[in-house]
């Protein structure tokens, strides 16, 4: 709700895409508003159950940010 709410009066969501509240939070925004930050390099989107997820924000306007370079893989 807060998400939601937040959102509809123009703030971003900035968070991870992690499982459970992450990706909950940003399913409950607005088109747009919506900014993951991921743990890799931007083609390769982690956890990749997200993929689509992200992808989706990113074509209704939000955006992803990348910590790494490109091929930069998660580690433990």
């Amino acid at each position: 709700e807060v998400a939601r709410d937040w959102s509809m009066v123009g703030g971003r969501v900035v968070s991870g895409l992690a499982r459970g509240v992450d990706m909950a939070a940003h399913r409950a925004t607005e088109p747009g508003q919506a900014v993951a930050v991921l743990p890799c390099g931007l083609d390769a989107i982690h956890p990749t159950i997200h993929r689509d997820e992200a992808m989706r924000m990113v074509e209704d306007g939000g955006l992803l940010l990348a910590e790494q370079l490109p091929q930069a893989r998660v580690e433990r």
